[in-house]
């Protein structure tokens, strides 16, 4: 009986397209494999609607079952109170197998989890914040949920940040260094950029700039992780920091689109850029890294430069619109701002992530394809 009620299970999940799930838990589980059956059983005792919703992904099948079922000791049901998509596994996990003391939990506290219309799983890349005696506060959706990194800076450190000139040395820094000031003077004479900006024409600007400064990040993470692949080594580290850059680069652009919502001519633009761009630049990563990444190095270079003109701008009170504007809510969250956090703050902080930036990519130019990534997961600050 044991055994076909875990053939059941398997069937199921191979129907929902979740054996990675499951197959990642099963070690987890721990015991002979009749203790095994017998505890994957134990989530058939009550209905089995819990597995046949086509709501719930294998991420979220395998962590009840490595969680729930004995893979984390004594943290059996945080996953299935936590919940995945803004609570429902916690929500059918629980009514479907008889209340609070079968998920494992005291009645007062299964209740209040499972009303909870916003709590999410935690990722290893979230900020968590902890209340008394260490324990975690709510997550929410609105709390951003799954980025890779958040950098937070103190004043001190972005008043810090100035422009600054890294002289080429190598042919890959010259080629780098000759490429971005062409493209910088051409885009600069189409957009009118100058001394004289308006709120309108730095909007523009940076909407534009972050939609092309996101794709050499994604493009060298996923030249490298295919390489890594195919050459069945590991990357040593590089894929994390190159995708926090181009989530980074991303959230600029999220937050500016929350100043200005572009037309249908700009979007255009957007996309075409972006083919052209995206074709050329995976080429020649995949020609030569290096050339690639201290042209990137030198495109920060110029993003450190502009960000300094619009916190100059701000200072001298050229742009109106900008004084009583506060940072959009999704800045506030993800640089960790305070709520009446100003435009000049949220320029600081852009400001700060595009000269890490250019210091990442300066290094690894230098770097052989092979040599470990010296950077830590989360690294913002330039020593």
């Amino acid at each position: 009986m044991r055994k076909s009620a875990f053939t059941s299970i398997v069937a199921q999940a191979s129907r929902l397209g979740c054996f990675g799930g499951i197959g990642g838990a099963l070690p987890a589980v721990g015991g002979s494999s009749q203790q095994m059956i017998s505890r994957v059983d134990g989530a058939l005792s009550g209905p089995t609607s819990l597995f046949s919703s086509n709501d719930y992904s294998s991420y979220s099948l395998g962590m009840m079952f490595n969680q729930s079922y004995g893979g984390v000791g004594g943290k059996g049901s945080t996953t299935l109170t936590r919940g995945v998509k803004e609570g429902h596994v916690a929500r059918r996990a629980i009514s479907t197998r008889g209340g609070a003391q079968d998920a494992g939990l005291p009645k007062e506290e299964s209740s209040e989890r499972s009303t909870s219309q916003e709590r999410v799983m935690p990722h290893p890349g979230m900020h968590v914040e902890t209340g008394p005696e260490g324990e975690e506060k709510n997550f929410t959706t609105q709390d951003g949920s799954y980025w890779l990194m958040q950098p937070v800076y103190d004043k001190e450190y972005l008043l810090s940040i100035t422009p600054k000139h890294r002289k080429p040395q190598s042919f890959h820094d010259y080629t780098g260094y000759y490429g971005v000031s062409l493209l910088r003077k051409t885009f600069d004479l189409i957009t009118g950029y100058g001394p004289n900006m308006t709120h309108s024409k730095w909007m523009t600007r940076f909407l534009f700039l972050e939609t092309v400064a996101g794709v050499p990040g994604m493009v060298g993470a996923m030249l490298r992780h295919l390489r890594s692949l195919r050459t069945m080594k590991r990357d040593n580290g590089w894929i994390h920091t190159l995708l926090e850059e181009a989530e980074n680069e991303r959230m600029h652009l999220l937050t500016f689109m929350q100043m200005k919502n572009p037309g249908l001519f700009f979007r255009g633009s957007v996309i075409f850029t972006q083919g052209v761009f995206l074709s050329l630049y995976s080429l020649f990563y995949a020609v030569s890294p290096r050339h690639c990444h201290a042209f990137v190095s030198y495109l920060e270079e110029e993003a450190v430069k502009t960000y300094t003109h619009a916190i100059d701008d701000f200072d001298s009170g050229k742009i109106p619109e900008w004084k009583n504007m506060t940072a959009p809510f999704i800045a506030q969250k993800y640089w960790r701002l305070e709520e009446d956090a100003s435009m000049k703050d949220l320029l600081l902080a852009i400001r700060a992530d595009e000269a890490c930036h250019n210091h990442v990519n300066a290094v690894f130019a230098e770097m052989h394809a092979n040599d470990p990534n010296p950077f830590a997961p989360g690294t913002t600050i330039i020593q």
